[in-house]
């Protein structure tokens, strides 16, 4: 697929059915240390038998289940075989007319290795072992989630319930057998980053690159860049002067019976000021304050490349 370079605020959304693309196409927070595995290609064996495992995903995330295939000459009404895994016990044995075996108790991440033996008759001898890996899946749920860096130790990457993944005007490189996604959203700044610092330009939108054999749901990516931060403000204008102070006053006090009319009664006697306290004289009005520094440039969207 051809690079993508996208002017100002983009917003891409891509609908995909379960058999891969149709013509419609919760401060820093460094990523987490994965589980190193990458996705496990199908292994065959050697030998008569030829057996073949493979990994397939299951709906869910994280499940799984290997599937064994091998070669049957002359099948008849009833074949049985055994199947034995490396941890287990004992083998199990199936009937099977077409040399299939679909293994569901594996574990994400865990290695096994397989053989398998016709029991008809006399036992054939056991096939050549064949060794597989589990993959593993990455879970992006509802809320913030940021990460950055190279992102290519997974087999599936899900996006539930319109998760969002924010790469901060960094690079992110996302690379995955396939990606299932519900309405998530990949997006260049989360809410509280939206803004440069005062006096302070705004960033690109950076660099995003997702390279998947198959994508299912809706994926939605936003590439803009960073609003350009508030200018300062201007300086503060200068104080004006005081005001006249005003004149003084007596306090006087007595019997209450005696109050003046303008009087205050406090228990058994009379507060009055006199004289009746003038007022001060009008303060200077101050200086004009300076003019705030301008709003700066908003960054460049984001390159958005798609494989």
């Amino acid at each position: 697929m051809r690079s993508c370079f996208f002017p100002l605020v983009v917003l891409l959304a891509f609908g995909f059915s379960q058999s891969g693309c149709q013509k419609r196409r919760k401060d820093e927070v460094k990523p987490e240390a994965p589980i190193k595995s990458k996705p496990t290609a199908p292994q065959e064996s050697m030998g008569a038998l030829k057996l073949r495992a493979e990994a397939i995903g299951l709906e869910e995330p994280h499940e799984y289940q290997i599937k064994l295939t091998w070669r049957v000459s002359n099948p008849e009404p009833s074949m049985f075989f055994i199947v034995k895994r490396s941890d287990w016990n004992s083998g199990k044995v199936i009937q099977s007319d077409q040399g299939f075996f679909e293994d569901e108790e594996v574990q994400e991440g865990a290695k096994y290795a397989y053989q398998v033996q016709m029991l008809n008759g006399d036992r054939s001898p056991l096939s050549d072992s064949v060794e597989i890996t589990v993959p593993v899946d990455k879970v992006f749920e509802e809320g913030r989630n940021v990460l950055q860096g190279k992102v290519t130790e997974y087999h599936r990457i899900f996006l539930k319930n319109r998760a969002r993944v924010f790469w901060q005007g960094e690079s992110l490189e996302i690379t995955a057998d396939e990606i299932i996604s519900e309405d998530g959203v990949f997006e260049s700044f989360s809410p509280d980053q939206k803004v440069a610092e005062v006096d302070e330009p705004g960033k690109s939108g950076g660099n995003l690159k997702i390279t998947a054999r198959s994508l299912k749901g809706s994926l939605y990516i936003k590439a803009d860049g960073q609003n350009g931060g508030k200018g300062s403000q201007g300086f503060t204008g200068s104080v004006g002067e005081k005001g006249a102070r005003g004149g003084n006053t007596f306090l006087q006090w007595g019997d209450y019976q005696k109050a003046p009319p303008q009087a205050q009664l406090w228990h058994a006697y009379y507060i009055i000021c006199d004289p009746a306290r003038p007022k001060g004289g009008q303060g200077g009005r101050g200086g004009k304050g300076g003019p705030g520094r301008p709003g700066q440039r908003g960054g460049n969207s984001g390159k958005v490349n798609l494989h």
